[in-house]
């Protein structure tokens, strides 16, 4: 690694042999300044549970953030378990990652996504699949909704920061916005969908159809590793 790069990773997370090797390939582009790896549970069979979340955890990164690293270097959340960074951004950003604040509380989680974002506003941030990084999934329920509660916690903080942050031009401020109309636009349906029965047969047809559909569509790029 370059004396200059720097790589971040999880305590639970294995590098499988040529990660690093790997993740500063994209670093030959002078406009790049943060990798994302990819992550691939360690214990991906144990359950049902690490399975599922195993597989939507792959399904994001060989779909969304591979689609943003396309679109201009725009990928919006570099995987904890696994991300490189120039070394001149770490120690330009450093006095605003250590002391952030939200509403005057000091913010002391999403560090993965703090450093994405200051990387957007300095350069590109892509995906690099080839990088892979191999944490250990939660195997509870409990486990996994303690992980989720904080990964929310910060995702909301996030969001704001990038809506106020971001270039309003750029791939990924619209990303962060659809986000935002997708979820709400969501919940409106089904909360309409039982009140406005049988107007919404239709509806639900086409959800059936495609609740079997995508993930047959996702599973043939998912077998590619």
């Amino acid at each position: 690694m370059c004396s200059s790069d720097l790589a971040t990773m999880d305590s639970d997370s294995a590098l499988e042999s040529r990660a690093i090797q790997e993740g500063l390939k994209p670093f030959a582009d002078r406009e790049v300044v943060s990798v994302a790896g990819l992550e691939m549970a360690y214990n991906l069979r144990t359950n049902l549970l690490t399975r599922a979340m195993g597989m939507r955890s792959l399904a994001f990164q060989l779909f969304t953030m591979s689609a943003q690293s396309v679109a201009g270097g725009n990928v919006v959340i570099n995987p904890g378990a696994f991300s490189l960074y120039r070394g001149w951004l770490i120690h330009r950003i450093l006095p605003g990652y250590v002391g952030e604040r939200f509403f005057g509380i000091p913010v002391t989680l999403g560090d993965d996504t703090a450093l994405t974002l200051y990387a957007l506003l300095h350069g590109r941030a892509v995906h690099q699949p080839t990088a892979v990084a191999m944490p250990v999934y939660p195997e509870t329920l409990s486990h996994h909704l303690r992980q989720w509660t904080r990964w929310m916690r910060a995702s909301t903080i996030r969001t704001l920061w990038r809506i106020r942050y971001l270039r309003p031009r750029s791939y990924a401020w619209w990303f962060v916005l659809y986000q935002q109309y997708a979820f709400f636009a969501s919940v409106a349906v089904s909360l309409a969908v039982p009140f406005a029965w049988p107007a919404t047969r239709n509806l639900i047809f086409a959800s059936g159809v495609a609740l079997i559909a995508w993930p047959i569509a996702v599973a043939m790029r998912l077998i590619t590793v």
